[in-house]
């Protein structure tokens, strides 16, 4: 009688179902117990607060699923697929008539149903409760079940996937938490070795991103929002990783029908895998071991971390040749691959290290740049300028910039002393469409803020401009119909003073006040009479803080320190400007003559250190207020002796 071959077996299956039972009822319950707090608590309510509450709650069950998906999804794969890891049992279970594919089959049905009925149950469960509310919103009961099971599909299929190449039960946990979060830990890795071998390297953020979509469980995470299910982007990533789950699931059956049976028991199952393994095994405790060492002994350099990551390599390598040799006879079997690999790295060391991709080297001509954003550029004073030192887009700005790039290039070999150094970055926008980005530590004295060729002084020198600062203080299409008001804060230095003298009150503006102010203030500005922006260093020669700023002509001087609370002066103006979208606020202010206090969204304010030199402020300020000239200089040199 013919015998035929059936691709599932409906007994397994049931012998699958009784055997996980701890794992689909422990799913069941990590997800029962907040669907019967909701009850608990909002069970005596009726009404559209308590249904869209109950759907917060079905929110948070998909938000949750990635977390339980990952732990229980390699659960289930190793009780369902544990007999391919023991000699007798696999060659039993095989020897029965049904096709690999029938076993593959059935158990990886088994293992979804150990996901797909609690969540139906849950979802039926979640319908009941909404209808003895009295509203039922059924799409998002089907959506999250959709969500929760396209989830489980990814990480229930991946676990397979990954229990194919694995011959020991112990072994598939293993790889599956490494391959779930190996290109993330691959780019952080990499990333770590080329700040440390390339100068002016920082993370390389589209690569980041791409090892985040690697790592779906915490991609998901980030995107899967607990408050709603209406989420394009969880949406897409949920059914982007539900597909791939799909495709493991197939890759899996294909590997699983050539496995060798005899691999049972060994670390690796799959031939072709076991250079991946051991290679693997070497770069990845090799580099974690070289920055640890590192991090013991305090030492900090290129040379020291590959010499330490070679020697921790190739122990990692021999570990891994006798994990797959099952023996610890391997030195002289495992020595060509062992050198093989220190020769690997030894060529890529010297090859970065030579910089022959030019990468250290490279300074964009400025007709090929677009606009540069720096941050970490740091001025004392506490004005608005001081917080906007960041876009640069003019033709002069660019050509500035790429010469500040390339004299820190220039003077790279001297930065040793990092106690008088600022760190900046620095993001080129080139005008095809592609980006680039260096970061620099950039040595701050009084010599080389002092000397043209250093970046520091350049830098000092470009962000005093003139041109260059009125576009911190006011955006270029400001009219004057868009002030509002202004004021002159003088107080807090006198509460702090034993100054005898007149004690003068803040000074609030009118919108035609501030217009005059604004002339005034743009005339000084024109001549770099007031807003200028200075550098802190510490001196360890006088064992003080040093402030320096930058005239006109190149020269730079030193004054005293500014303190925070020193007179200012404030503009505040409203508009729609689009250069300055990105440092839109809310600002309050109070009006004058006893009007109300009133709150204008998206407004602005221009704040300045206010300066004897600014002298057509001044003259402004004496025409505005019961003050003479004389009387408010007095009171910067007050101010000043107070904070010095």
């Amino acid at each position: 009688m013919w015998s035929g071959k059936s691709f599932f077996n409906k007994t397994l299956y049931i012998h699958d179902l009784k055997r996980g039972w701890p794992i689909w009822l422990t799913y069941f319950l990590v997800y029962l117990f907040p669907l019967v707090s909701v009850v608990q608590n909002y069970g005596h309510s009726y009404g559209r607060n308590a249904l869209e509450f109950a759907n917060e709650e079905i929110y948070f069950f998909t938000a949750m699923t990635p977390v339980v998906a990952f732990i229980f999804a390699v659960l289930a794969a190793m009780t369902l697929f544990n007999y391919l890891y023991h000699s007798r049992s696999a060659n039993g279970l095989h020897a029965l008539p049904l096709k690999r594919e029938g076993h593959f089959l059935t158990h990886y049905a088994a293992g979804m149903s150990y996901f797909i009925i609690p969540n139906a149950v849950l979802a039926v469960l979640t319908l009941v409760f909404e209808l003895y509310l009295g509203e039922v919103n059924i799409s998002v009961i089907l959506l999250n079940f959709v969500y929760m099971t396209l989830i489980v599909l990814f990480f229930f299929s991946f676990a397979v996937f990954c229990a194919q190449f694995a011959g020991h039960v112990v072994a598939l946990p293993a790889f599956y938490v490494i391959w779930n979060f190996f290109f993330l830990v691959l780019i952080f890795i990499v990333q770590q070795m080329l700040t440390l071998m390339l100068y002016g390297f920082r993370s390389v953020s589209r690569i980041s991103e791409v090892a985040m979509n690697l790592t779906p469980v915490v991609r998901l995470m980030e995107k899967v929002d607990s408050w709603s299910l209406a989420n394009q982007a969880a949406t897409f990533w949920i059914v982007v990783y539900g597909a791939v789950g799909c495709v493991f699931a197939v890759a899996a059956l294909l590997i699983y029908r050539r496995r060798q049976l005899e691999t049972a028991g060994d670390v690796i199952a799959i031939r072709q895998a076991k250079p991946v393994f051991r290679y693997g095994i070497a770069f990845f405790f090799g580099s974690g071991m070289a920055f640890f060492t590192m991090a013991i002994f305090g030492i900090y350099n290129d040379v020291f971390f590959y010499v330490a990551m070679v020697l921790w390599g190739l122990v990692g390598y021999y570990v891994a040749e006798m994990l797959l040799q099952k023996s610890f006879r391997v030195l002289k079997k495992g020595f060509k691959g062992a050198m093989g690999y220190a020769l690997v790295m030894l060529v890529l060391f010297v090859g970065i290290r030579l910089d022959l991709s030019g990468f250290e080297r490279r300074v964009p001509a400025p007709e090929q740049v677009e606009s540069i954003q720096v941050s970490g550029l740091h001025t004392i004073g506490n004005d608005t300028a001081g917080y906007r030192h960041n876009d640069f887009s003019t033709v002069e700005e660019i050509e500035a910039l790429t010469d500040v790039h390339q004299a820190i290039l220039n003077h790279r070999s001297e930065v040793e002393d990092y106690n008088n150094a600022y760190n900046i970055t620095i993001t080129y926008q080139l005008k095809d469409g592609s980006d680039m980005t260096r970061a620099y530590t950039v040595p701050y004295t009084m010599e080389n803020m002092s000397n043209p060729s250093y970046a520091a002084h350049k830098l000092l020198q470009l962000i005093n401009r003139p041109d260059y600062l009125r576009n911190k203080f006011f955006p270029p299409s400001i009219q004057m119909n868009d002030f509002i008001q202004s004021s002159f804060s003088i107080g807090s230095w006198a509460q702090k003073s034993n100054h005898s003298a007149q004690i003068f009150n803040d000074s609030i503006f009118t919108a035609e006040e501030t217009r005059q102010l604004y002339l005034a203030i743009s005339e000084d500005l024109s001549a770099g009479r007031i807003g200028q922006q200075g550098s802190q260093f510490w001196d360890p020669g006088s064992n003080t803080v040093r402030t320096v700023f930058s005239t006109q002509d190149g020269q730079v001087y030193e004054m005293p320190n500014i303190g925070w609370d020193s007179p200012k002066l404030t503009l505040v103006y409203y508009g729609m400007y689009e250069e300055w979208e990105h440092c839109s606020i809310e600002y309050s202010y109070s009006a004058k003559d006893g009007e109300s206090r009133k709150k204008i969204a998206d407004s602005y304010n221009a704040g300045f250190m206010l300066v004897e030199t600014a002298t057509s402020t001044i003259a402004v300020l004496e025409k505005l207020t019961d003050m003479t000239a004389t009387e408010i200089i007095e009171i910067l040199h007050t101010a000043e002796t107070i904070y010095r």
